[in-house]
């Protein structure tokens, strides 16, 4: 029988076991090392030794001169045998060295899930293999294969596009999954994206005034179902604080109404630039324990808010309430007087014959559709384009898509038909 080309081979590993400390299987440490070779794994050979911790010592001490047991030691092989007669022979990539208990330790310490530690922290720090030096140069490319294993485990990614890399690689062999995989992205592009690009709009701010009377208030409370609202003086300008919805329970008890003073109840508000860093403003948000700022441009005036659930929604994706619509309820629904909740996934056909319109595009069948190419591009939350007299205001949107709109109308609607029985 023909023996196959080691071009279209897996990775072949190989895996030498001393002591009785835990250790991950040959199939788990071939998928973590086939993920960071990528489309070098192919017919290649890893040798892995899980050694005790003498040994450990021994190698550590002698090739950086530290007399300690450490978690990963690296040797790769300098250079490509010459091929000769044995064509169909694997590549030798060289050697790993782990210390399954050092591993082991260090994962108590860092309160880390055993196995996640070893794919994912159990290298050395260093970024050049250890033995490098002894062996040869590590200028040829089976050095830079072997470095990214170790580089991988341990996390050690030199700039962004490689960390990228080695997650789509991961994903791909599937050490995550998609979900994990769009959460990850979501940490990375929450350091890039500023307030200004989640934040709510001035003009969409549900806010009270200082003056108003606490039956006023209670009611405009109940109506936008928000938990948290900037008080603002006589100018939109003035914040002069944040009061929170459960504080107003208070307002339950015989007599309190009377008596009421919303200075009692205000919060000190957090004011935030528009420029800030949504990372730099989560870690503020966790440090101070506040859960909403009031945004300001550059000569002081108020330009919109921001919550700790936007930031974290940029990175696990819309996080639904109970005054959200749910998945599996109706794609409108009227929210207030003159205006109406739509999901931006809902059809042409079904918006024109809930509001009596005639919109009507070839290019797109839903309304979220028609609402980008009225605007040319994905709209940041909070624009509103004018069609077939009606506002539509885009309420919440991702990365990808338009997810909520609020549709104001200049006029009541006639009540919608009731579907067919059976």
């Amino acid at each position: 029988m023909k023996p196959p080309d080691p071009a279209h081979a897996s990775l072949q590993v190989d895996v030498v076991r001393e002591g009785r400390d835990w250790a991950p299987g040959v199939a788990e440490i071939r998928a973590w090392a086939s993920a960071a070779l990528g489309r070098h794994a192919a017919g290649s050979e890893l040798a892995v030794r899980v050694v005790k911790p003498v040994e450990s010592k021994r190698l550590n001490a002698h090739y950086r001169g530290r007399d300690q047991p450490t978690n990963v030691l690296s040797f790769p092989v300098p250079a490509l045998p010459a091929a000769g007669g044995r064509r169909h022979a694997p590549r030798p990539l060289g050697d790993l060295v782990i210390c399954a208990r050092v591993v082991r330790e260090e994962a108590r310490q860092q309160r880390k899930a055993l196995k996640a530690h070893w794919r994912c922290s159990s290298a050395s720090a260093s970024p050049i293999p250890i033995g490098a030096c002894e062996v040869a140069k590590d200028t040829g490319t089976t050095g830079r294969w072997l470095r990214r294993i170790t580089q991988t485990l341990a996390g050690e990614a030199h700039d962004r596009e490689a960390l990228v890399a080695h997650m789509q690689d991961a994903r791909e062999h599937g050490l995550i999954d998609n979900d994990a995989m769009a959460m990850l992205e979501g940490v990375l592009d929450v350091a890039d994206l500023q307030v200004r690009d989640i934040m709510v709009p001035r003009t969409q701010m549900a806010v009270v005034r200082r003056e108003e009377l606490a039956a006023d208030l209670l009611a405009r409370v109940i109506e936008s179902g928000h938990s948290r609202f900037p008080v603002m003086d006589d100018d939109r300008d003035d914040i002069v604080g944040i009061l929170l919805a459960k504080d107003l329970l208070r307002l339950c008890v015989a007599g309190e109404k009377e008596r009421f003073d919303i200075r009692e109840f205000m919060r000190p508000a957090v004011f935030v630039p528009e420029s800030k860093r949504l990372n730099m403003l989560l870690k503020e948000f966790r440090g101070n324990r506040n859960h909403m700022a009031i945004v300001v441009d550059e000569y002081g005036g108020v330009s919109g808010l921001v919550t700790i659930e936007d930031v974290i929604e940029q990175i696990v994706g819309d996080i639904d309430d109970e005054f959200d619509i749910e998945e599996d309820d109706q794609n409108i629904r009227k929210e207030a007087e003159h205006q109406y909740a739509v999901r931006g996934v809902t059809r042409l056909d079904e918006f024109n014959e809930y509001f009596g319109t005639d919109l009507a595009d070839g290019d797109f069948d839903t309304v979220a559709g028609l609402v980008m190419k009225a605007l040319g591009r994905l709209p940041r939350r909070g624009e509103a384009v004018q069609l077939a007299g009606l506002e539509l205001r885009v309420v919440r949107v991702d990365r990808r898509r338009i997810d909520m709109l609020r549709v104001t109308c200049p006029r009541d609607l006639p009540p919608s038909p009731a579907p067919p029985a059976g």
